[in-house]
C-alpha cells in the first residue's frame, strides 16, 4: 500500500491550509454583508 499512502499527507495538509484560509478571508466578509443585510439583529459592520 506504499504508493497509494503517500498522497495522504499531502493532500491532507492542502485540505487544511485551504481551509484556515477560507475560514480567515470568507468569513469575516461574509459576517459582514450578514450585519448589513439585518441591521436590527444588534450586530453592527463593525464587529
Amino acid at each position: 500500500m506504499g504508493p497509494y499512502m503517500l498522497p495522504i499527507p499531502i493532500l491532507g495538509t492542502a485540505a487544511a491550509f485551504f481551509s484556515v484560509v477560507f475560514a480567515f478571508v470568507f468569513t469575516p466578509s461574509d459576517k459582514r454583508e450578514m450585519a448589513l443585510e439585518h441591521p436590527g439583529n444588534g450586530a453592527t459592520a463593525a464587529n
